[in-house]
């Protein structure tokens, strides 16, 4: 086996870059639901520690400016409430995922099932939520918690 020097300074044998030889391909991971559970507990541990260090303070008026939103607007997309006069937390900048989960369990909004490239988010693809209390006041709306 002839050993090449490659530019970055690895070495790496002739047979290695020899175009004809096929790819290997890659080895699908199963799913176990210890896996997801795995997951689930993450993202969940992930939220509340984001929520934690956004503040108490943030996360009311977070609180209450979404329901605000969600009774003077159709439908809502994440990312996008920063441009529409949202304040950042001033601990961190990921601090919106608790406050729209919040909203979703309090039942003042739901997926429409479709996502819009976002603009604040590098076009990335976000999630299109219904407004449940459109049209009512927010001095109306008392969602629990």
């Amino acid at each position: 086996m002839r050993a090449v020097q490659s530019l970055q300074g690895f070495q790496v044998s002739a047979e290695e870059l020899d175009p004809e030889e096929p790819e290997e391909e890659p080895e699908l991971v199963e799913l176990t639901l210890d896996a997801w559970a795995r997951a689930e507990e993450g993202r969940r541990r992930g939220m509340a520690e984001v929520e934690l260090h956004a503040g108490e303070p943030w996360n009311l008026y977070a609180r209450r400016w979404v329901v605000a939103w969600l009774c003077g607007h159709e439908e809502l997309v994440g990312p996008e409430l920063w441009g529409h006069g949202l304040e950042r937390p001033p601990n961190t900048l990921r601090a919106l995922g608790p406050v729209l989960a919040w909203a979703a369990r309090a039942g003042l909004m739901e997926r429409t099932g479709r996502t819009t490239p976002s603009v604040l988010s590098h076009l990335s693809p976000a999630w299109v939520w219904r407004s449940l209390v459109f049209g009512r006041r927010p001095e109306d709306v008392t969602p629990p918690g």
